[in-house]
């Protein structure tokens, strides 16, 4: 399972942000009916990767939200299993959570920086004491109170939130403060479509995954199966290029039509060079994953 884990379906180059060379040529807004890729069956079934389990060290950190729970991160030994500690109180007090919009990891500083942006701050878990059964709490906070779906550290001089109040993509520096928007969305159909029914589509089926070195993101979508590439460079977010595989369904508010539409992405991991894609391909959210799609 865990050489499973490090192999997700559909290999797309993510340092170029390119079109593949075999790939269809797409004229925007128009959809594949099919993907040129070559097919390997696994042994085993690939379950969802969750980016809310974290491996450090001979530690695995993972984060369980219940309602039962006075903490939202549990420490285990990641060779034994073996429970270790909790951190992470939850509350409105220094250094506590009511809700984790972002989980993002330094592995050098061995810093865990967690968004609540309900609360408008950051939280960081010094974890380097973890062998000794403590972990020291430091904050941020923003500046401008915004409510974002997701938080992510970039580099140590920028963070980027998503799916803003007021923009859909968010920008900042190392201090916090808001230094680009971006509200760029890729048009879903040949018609023009308001506003309004764009917004509501991409924000109730999307996901946002950072490459690496925190120069390029991707928005993919689950309802149907839309990629939109961006690049973040002089703290400017641009967009660059979107491929379309799988045309949604939706309302005419733009609400996505789950039963009908086909699924797109499960889930979606990136290395500084390539991006690797479970792709669903049905209407059938149950569908169990065997084999791996790769994107050459």
């Amino acid at each position: 399972m865990k050489k499973a884990l490090a192999l997700f379906l559909g290999v797309i180059s993510f340092l170029a942000c390119q079109k593949s060379k075999t790939e269809v040529s797409y004229t925007v807004p128009k959809f594949s009916e099919s993907i040129k890729r070559t097919v390997t069956v696994l042994r085993d079934t690939i379950e969802d990767f969750s980016p809310n389990t974290i491996i450090l060290d001979s530690f695995l950190i993972m984060k369980h939200e219940s309602v039962r729970n006075e903490q939202l991160f549990h420490v285990y030994n990641r060779y034994s299993g073996a429970y270790r500690l909790s951190f992470g109180n939850r509350g409105r007090g220094y250094g506590e959570l009511i809700h984790v919009n972002g989980i993002s990891m330094d592995y050098e500083t061995k810093s865990m920086y967690v968004g609540s942006l309900n609360q408008s701050r950051i939280t960081i878990f010094q974890l380097d004491s973890l062998p000794w059964g403590k972990v020291n709490i430091a904050e941020k906070r923003l500046r401008q109170p915004l409510s974002s779906t997701a938080f992510f550290r970039l580099d140590p001089d920028h963070y980027l939130t998503t799916y803003n109040a007021y923009s859909r993509f968010a920008l900042y520096d190392k201090n916090l403060n808001l230094i680009d928007s971006c509200t760029h969305y890729s048009p879903i159909t040949t018609q023009i479509t308001p506003e309004k029914v764009l917004e509501n589509y991409y924000f109730y089926c999307s996901a946002v995954l950072i490459k690496p070195d925190g120069t390029k993101f991707l928005n993919f979508t689950h309802c149907g199966a839309i990629l939109e590439f961006f690049n973040i460079q002089q703290n400017k977010i641009t967009h660059s290029n979107t491929s379309y595989i799988y045309e949604p369904t939706y309302k005419a508010d733009g609400f996505p039509l789950w039963q009908e539409s086909i699924r797109g992405w499960r889930t979606v991991y990136a290395t500084d060079n390539y991006i690797y894609i479970a792709l669903n391909g049905t209407k059938d959210l149950e569908t169990r994953i065997e084999k791996l799609s790769v994107f050459d």
